[in-house]
């Protein structure tokens, strides 16, 4: 012999002020509360904050969903960053678009200006890195490319730095990397 066990719970209870007998069948709007009347740190949601669907189950309408939340982090994580980074505060942004790539690693925008701010704190190749990542996401996103080809010539003139501090031993090689520049230059 099997037992069912069928457990009650109550989602809404919706008082209705007024009912008239002959009255034709209407579905039933919940009434509100005043908002004084309502605990604002109480974590469930007010009778007026919950309608029924067409199928009868409760729906929450108080506030924005999960979804808009979370869309509406990463957008003030990541204006926190830019205005950081447009202030030439290149460290503190990076700290914020760090942590908002924690949070949304599959994000094109943010991969790109951490790299941007990696790059502008001379952690150049990890910056070559997150754009190559940004543009995996994100092919068509011009700039991370113009981004990529500043980090890529920064790597370059970093290079050619570290020829020069070789002195006489790498003069040849400094003056091909040097011809090189120059002829990738003039082809634009």
């Amino acid at each position: 012999m099997s037992r069912s066990i069928f457990i009650f719970l109550p989602l809404v209870i919706i008082s209705l002020s007024s009912v008239q007998a002959n009255a034709s069948p209407q579905k039933a709007k919940p009434q509100s509360t005043s908002s004084s009347s309502r605990s604002s740190s109480s974590s469930r949601p007010s009778s007026s904050s919950i309608s029924s669907s067409p199928s009868g189950s409760a729906t929450n309408t108080s506030g924005p969903s999960y979804q808009e939340r979370l869309k509406a982090d990463k957008e003030a994580l990541y204006q926190q960053g830019k205005n950081l980074s447009d202030q030439k505060n290149y460290q503190a942004a990076l700290a914020v678009f760090e942590d908002a790539n924690r949070k949304y690693p599959s994000d094109a925008s943010i991969l790109n200006m951490l790299a941007f701010c990696q790059r502008k704190s001379g952690r150049t190749d990890e910056a070559i890195t997150n754009y190559h990542k940004a543009l995996a996401l994100q092919p068509h996103f011009p700039e991370a490319r113009e981004y990529l080809g500043e980090a890529y010539i920064q790597a370059a003139l970093k290079e050619i730095e570290t020829l020069k501090s070789y002195g006489p031993d790498a003069t040849e090689e400094l003056g091909d990397v040097t011809k090189e520049f120059k002829e990738a230059a003039e082809a634009l």
